[in-house]
């Protein structure tokens, strides 16, 4: 099987190809399979599914993780999947899906803890995953919220030596402050972030065999 695209990217509105456009950012991403939607939560059935088509075209994948918040409506249903199960069906997730009701420290915690299980899963299944930690780092280096005091931007890195992507190190190379590649305090990329994306993408599609 053989395709054009050179790498593949999971995300949420972050990767928003109408976004893109609006931006001027399109041309960046013209060798880019986009699998996105708008507020995606980590535990969509969807993923592993995506994922395993870019094993079969033998294109290198990188994940924007999102929000650990995103469609927390979920919860009631993840609390109900057996210890052997991780997704919820299709994609979930929509505009606007965190309920503030049910954002707490509590729940934050259970669903950090399930999405973690699940990012542990989806490197044994597929090792040479790329995670992107964009929206952590808004809101825990470029902003702070006392929601994520113990599953930061930081902690995930250290959590995942072999498979995060060092944003800092990218940053530095630019000579450029993250505040300069966001446009909101959602994270969504400015045209330098997609600038930076973009280097990331080409960096490691061509070096993850």
């Amino acid at each position: 099987m053989t395709t054009n695209y050179e790498y593949m990217v999971i995300a949420p509105s972050h990767m928003c190809p109408r976004r893109i456009q609006n931006i001027g950012a399109s041309s960046m991403f013209d060798n880019c399979l986009i699998h996105q939607i708008d507020g995606l939560a980590n535990w969509s059935g969807d993923i592993p599914l995506w994922m395993s088509n870019a094993h079969e075209l033998n294109l290198p994948v990188f994940w924007i993780i999102s929000d650990w918040s995103f469609n927390n409506k979920d919860i009631f249903d993840l609390r109900k999947l057996n210890a052997d199960e991780f997704f919820l069906p299709g994609k979930r997730g929509g505009p606007g899906n965190i309920v503030k009701e049910l954002r707490n420290k509590e729940n934050t915690k259970f669903l950090v803890n399930h999405t973690l299980k699940i990012i542990d899963k989806i490197i044994s299944d597929f090792p040479n995953i790329k995670l992107i930690f964009w929206c952590l780092y808004t809101r825990t280096k470029l902003h702070k919220s006392d929601m994520y005091d113990e599953y930061g931007y930081d902690e995930m890195c250290q959590r995942y030596p072999n498979n995060y992507v060092d944003i800092d190190l990218y940053l530095h190379n630019e000579n450029i402050t993250f505040d300069k590649c966001v446009v909101d305090n959602g994270g969504h990329p400015s045209h330098q972030g997609y600038s930076i994306l973009k280097k990331i993408f080409s960096t490691y599609a061509n070096n993850i065999e």
